[in-house]
């Protein structure tokens, strides 16, 4: 009898590890204890960007790839619009180790931007591999914490599981929940939801009432028009990108055509067929358009599947991938949010593969699908658009006005609830929304599909905000990194950039109970809330020229021997009435001009 050192239950509906639906109770399956190690220092490469010359820049950077047994395997090497991704595999004596990734993002030229390390120390590793198989792994045993060598399993193309001498070291479920000739076809779907059109919310005579017709909703169809395949006899709903196929229960077959017209109302299975292909067209088409490839390989579609539940579920374990949509409440195909908040995931995984591992890596990859929903959303109708899922959510989530928002208030790390990967995506997709506000849609879309390339397993929320920042490096040459800035700032995610030139915080006294005054040759703080203050003050390398210890209501600085130029003022606040521990840090840049 096999042994569960480390086993969640294997109930198929327990997992849904990247679904759209907030539950917070299923185990998660997280192997490291720890993120992995980050630098985003640029180093230039020996020669040529290449795979071995980024094998050499990683021999002479980590200690952990020292030792002679150490080999690294190429996972793939991605290109995208702002630069090169390189993901590799730590082997020990030709065996891999498990989650062991590198990633390595490089720009267009030789430079290194970033590295993620999950690499293990082995330099005192005595481990055997004579009895290696083909699928051996090494992982770390969760209760020795040493090096066993383990078989490695995937049952059901989705769960997979480490086994060592009979005992079940490791197991966890990978699904991710919530070419033929092609010619213009017509179909109705909702667009991108019967409330957002209507700009009602849900009840009254405006609920799913099992799926049957109304004419509240059936005014809200949309006649769109759409690339669907002809096969010389029927119109069938496949691209290169998106099929609409009956791979799991409920049983619907996909409809056809013969005239083009794909026209039905909710209480028939066509409809959701429609719906689901139409949304993920069209979000595909925009991706595409802005110069990712991220959404250009074929993902398989069940709009009636998930055996009949009220959740849906992204599986990259079958070839081609698999988007499962359920039927239980509304059916998730109906609402566009969910169509694409799961399309989200594919587009993720594409980008940086197997990378999703980890509690706050998880919690980035649900507040992007967030994202991609409302931002897709916005752009159609502004109608409650701080919500996702708009008509499929008030059935599961208890509140008629979505299930989750975009325009969250929290605040990094104090605002993280250990084990709630959905309630802590909020945080992200927060920065992401705000940044939309203020760039626009496809500005904020490119920075975040640039961003996502560059993903490693076992992430923390303050990495992504310094790729985010990158990728403005990359794509634009750093145009927008005030606003990128401003958007962390609200959420805590403040970049280890010291000197920023942009005002954030300060005179936003909503937030901030303090005014700034820049008298040319002189600031004032007004303290109205008579808390107290660090103030620093800057120069544009980054040192500390004068600091303070306030707490009076006006706060005055001159100083006649300070060099004209750009500085910077760092105020810290502490609020007695809060934890000790935290504080709010308000920054504000301006010229300083003395007088010959």
């Amino acid at each position: 009898m096999i042994k569960r050192v480390f086993l969640l239950g294997l109930l198929f509906c327990s997992f849904s590890l990247w679904s759209q639906k907030t539950d917070e109770n299923k185990g998660e399956a997280y192997y490291r204890n720890s993120p992995c190690k980050s630098s985003f220092e640029k180093i230039r490469l020996d020669g040529e960007n290449n795979q071995s010359n980024v094998e050499l820049f990683l021999r002479k950077q980590l200690t952990n790839l020292k030792d002679a047994r150490v080999t690294l395997k190429l996972n793939y090497k991605h290109e995208s619009p702002g630069g090169f991704h390189y993901s590799f595999t730590q082997l020990f004596n030709g065996v891999t180790i498990y989650q062991s990734e590198i990633k390595v993002n490089t720009d267009n030229g030789n430079t290194v931007h970033s590295t993620f390390d999950n690499s293990e120390n082995t330099s005192l590793w005595s481990l055997s591999t004579i009895d290696k198989k083909d699928n051996s792994v090494i992982a770390i045993h969760p209760v020795t914490h040493q090096p066993v060598l383990t078989e490695r399993r995937i049952d059901n193309h989705s769960i997979e599981t480490l086994i060592a001498n009979q005992e079940v070291v490791f197991t966890r479920d990978l699904k991710m929940y919530f070419c033929p000739p092609e010619s213009l076809v017509t179909g109705k779907v909702f667009n991108p939801d019967p409330l957002t059109t209507l700009g009602q919310y849900y009840g009254g005579t405006l609920v799913d009432n099992n799926d049957l017709n109304s004419p509240w909703l059936d005014a809200q169809r949309q006649t769109v028009n759409f690339m669907a395949n002809y096969n010389g006899s029927q119109f069938t709903l496949e691209s290169p990108f998106v099929r609409i196929v009956d791979f799991e229960p409920p049983s619907a077959a996909p409809v056809t055509s013969a005239n083009g017209q794909f026209f039905f109302d909710r209480s028939q299975t066509g409809f959701e067929d429609v719906n689901a292909f139409y949304h993920l067209t069209t979000i595909h088409n925009h991706i595409h358009l802005l110069g990712f490839g991220c959404a250009d390989g074929l993902i398989d579609i069940d709009t009636h599947g998930y055996f009949g539940q009220d959740n849906s579920v992204y599986d990259p374990g079958y070839t081609p991938p698999r988007i499962s949509y359920g039927t239980g409440g509304v059916d998730d195909a109906e609402d566009g949010g969910v169509c694409v908040h799961e399309y989200g995931h594919a587009v993720s995984e594409a980008a940086s593969p197997n990378s999703n591992s980890g509690f706050e890596r998880n919690s980035l990859d649900e507040a992007f699908g967030d994202y991609l929903a409302g931002s897709y959303a916005r752009s159609l109708n502004t109608f409650n658009e701080n919500q996702v899922f708009k008509w499929d959510g008030p059935v599961w989530s208890g509140s008629n006005l979505g299930a989750r928002i975009l325009n969250s208030t929290k605040v990094y790390p104090q605002d993280l609830v250990a084990g709630a990967k959905y309630q802590n995506s909020s945080i992200w997709s927060a920065v992401l929304w705000c940044l939309n506000g203020s760039i626009g849609r496809d500005a904020t879309d490119s920075l975040i599909l640039q961003t996502h390339y560059a993903y490693a397993q076992d992430i923390l929320m303050d990495a992504a905000a310094e790729l985010l920042i990158d990728a403005d490096t990359l794509l634009t040459g750093g145009k927008y990194f005030c606003p990128i800035y401003n958007c962390l700032f609200l959420h805590g995610l403040n970049p280890i950039n010291l000197f920023v030139m942009c005002d954030v915080g300060i005179n936003d006294v909503q937030k901030f109970p303090i005014q700034f005054f820049n008298h040319n040759q002189s600031f004032s703080i007004v303290n109205t809330g008579l808390l107290a203050m660090e103030i620093e003050l800057l120069n544009v390398n980054g040192q500390v020229v004068s600091s303070f210890h306030e707490g009076q209501a006006v706060f005055n600085y001159g100083n006649a021997n300070l060099s004209s130029g750009i500085y910077l003022v760092n105020v810290r606040l502490h609020n007695a009435g809060r934890n000790s521990n935290i504080s709010q840090y308000i920054n504000k840049t301006f010229k300083w001009s003395k007088t010959e």
